[in-house]
């Protein structure tokens, strides 16, 4: 058991008071509590009785009932009226052996009472059991008094807290007012804003955590439903605010290049069934039907989670636009395997305001079918995703019922010519036909090694991508990208270095002579295409691109 934050009154600390008038009956008295080693005052009658416990810390008072000038009743009476001396205990003597007299004392507030002649054996177990007793009210005592003050030094720094929060929120508005000053600076307005959004979260942060604090308080209290209502309606009024500031926040590291994306092929038709089940609630409520009719071969190169929240997104305010009843659509393009479209039901989106349904400088903003509210930042955040992602986010509705979103994801190159060089020709042949599933229209040429390479390239006008293995004979990967570095008319080539395994020299070596990339084989279909984005060779930029360092 943990020791508790105060230190407990020992039985030998504590002070008895003996108050008789036989001199007798007090040396008895005196020889007990010696025995029991406290410290002891002596009164010879009531009012010396009294006076000893106005002047002392008195613990334990042993008072005989009847005594001159005051008996030892009355010094009762008066113990028990004084609010400073409710914690002493009160032990009477008497010799009458009358049980009335022994109930009176005990209706007047004695804790104990023994008949005289005293049994020694009998006075120093109720004079230790009294002071026993004392020392664990005592304790009592000291453990309610940390409380407390424990509880009063959380209220301070509660209190604290909040004047802090108050102080930051006023810091907050200022910094609002100079934001408007400056909103036609756009630069600046964007540094701003990324600032402001950081400093408002603490402080709100803060205000959520205080108030679940004050409403767990409360209910061990217990209180009633007007306060409960009051408390969850503060809290998701605050929580609104974060979930705005957090929007703002990630449009604002995206646009300045804080949020990378880590792209990969994506199963878009998996993703699109894993945010409809997270939307299911919602659904179930408004009595709308989302269908996913993205074909399962669907696939996008992109971060899978930012990804996840553009669609979220746009799901959710498909809902919130969405008639009571409505049907929602989630498919691809027939024409455009890289396009993904999101199909409500809703009103349409008016001409006029979709130019900035985009843009989070001028929010735009309308309340769904069902008084649903927005902050207007959800789209400007797909549009910043879809932007990092070499991609694009348009509408495709017109105007009247229904609104279509589509997703339009970077394609991979048209017409393109790669070399494949690989002295097994197994290999060349599985590079060829996983080149044939990536790109639509692809010329592959394949050489046997570096040499063979070379003259092929320089008998061609060159080539879009050059793939090669690190080990061959003749001339190796390595000497081939050397000797294409040193060409005039080559040294553009994009190229890719294949090895059976991986040595991190060799790959140094090879990003030096400007590979693109140094992957491990065996290489399939998939793996390649990641590869290709990753190095961004789409349909935008097939060669001049700079190396840099991917490994797969």
């Amino acid at each position: 058991m943990a020791a508790l934050p105060f230190h407990s009154k020992a039985i030998t600390d504590q002070t008895v008071l003996i108050a008789d008038d036989s001199e007798i009956q007090r040396k008895i008295l005196i020889k007990i509590i010696e025995e029991i080693g406290c410290h002891y005052l002596i009164a010879v009658d009531g009012q010396e009785a009294m006076d000893h416990i106005a002047s002392h810390k008195v613990d334990l008072a042993i008072l005989d009932i009847r005594m001159p000038v005051v008996s030892g009743e009355e010094v009762l009476r008066s113990v028990r009226l004084d609010p400073d001396q409710t914690g002493m205990s009160v032990i009477v003597l008497t010799g009458d052996d009358s049980v009335d007299l022994g109930v009176k004392c005990i209706g007047l507030g004695a804790d104990d009472y023994l008949l005289k002649p005293i049994d020694p054996l009998l006075l120093r177990t109720r004079v230790s059991a009294q002071l026993e007793r004392q020392r664990l009210k005592q304790d009592q005592i000291n453990y309610l008094s940390h409380i407390v003050e424990t509880n009063q030094r959380l209220e301070a720094l509660v209190e604290e807290k909040v004047k802090k929060i108050e102080e930051q929120l006023a810091t907050e508005g200022r910094l609002r007012a100079e934001k408007e000053r400056i909103a036609q600076e756009i630069a600046v307005k964007d540094r701003y804003l990324a600032l402001i959004s950081h400093d408002l979260r603490s402080p709100l942060s803060s205000v959520i955590s205080a108030i679940k604090l004050i409403h767990g308080n409360l209910k061990t209290r217990g209180f009633g439903p007007q306060e409960d209502t009051l408390c969850s309606g503060i809290t998701s009024h605050v929580e609104q605010l974060l979930k705005m500031i957090d929007t703002l926040l990630d449009i604002e590291r995206l646009k300045m290049g804080k949020i990378g994306c880590a792209r990969r092929l994506v199963a878009v038709s998996p993703l699109v069934s894993k945010v409809i089940e997270n939307l299911w609630g919602l659904t179930k409520l408004k009595d709308v039907v989302v269908h996913n009719e993205t074909p399962e071969d669907t696939r996008a190169f992109a971060d899978p989670q930012l990804l996840y929240q553009v669609l979220q997104n746009l799901l959710s305010n498909a809902l919130k636009f969405s008639p009571r009843g409505g049907v929602i659509r989630v498919y691809r393009e027939s024409d455009d395997p890289l396009a993904l479209c999101v199909a409500d039901q809703g009103k349409g989106i008016p001409v006029s305001m979709r130019e900035h349904l985009f843009s989070h400088e001028r929010r735009v903003s309308f309340p769904g079918t069902e008084g649903e509210r927005g902050n207007g930042l959800g789209l400007p955040l797909c549009a910043e995703i879809m932007h990092a992602h070499g991609g694009a986010i348009d509408i495709v509705s017109h105007e009247g019922p229904g609104a279509v979103i589509r997703l339009a994801f970077p394609p991979m190159p048209k017409n393109v010519r790669v070399m494949v060089v690989d002295d097994d020709e197994l290999h060349r042949e599985v590079l060829a036909r996983n080149l044939m599933q990536i790109f639509p229209q692809v010329e592959v040429t394949q050489a046997g090694d570096g040499q063979e390479a070379i003259r092929k390239l320089q008998e061609t006008d060159g080539v879009d991508l050059l793939i090669t293995d690190l080990s061959m004979p003749h001339m190796d990967g390595m000497q081939l990208l050397a000797q294409i570095k040193e060409s005039p008319t080559l040294r553009s080539t994009p190229s890719i270095m294949l090895s059976s395994m991986f040595d991190d020299e060799k790959r140094n070596r090879a990003m030096a002579l400007g590979s693109l990339a140094y992957c491990v084989k065996p290489m399939d279909a998939e793996k390649l295409a990641v590869t290709l984005m990753q190095c961004g060779f789409t349909a935008e930029r097939k060669n001049g691109r700079a190396p840099q360092e991917t490994v797969s």
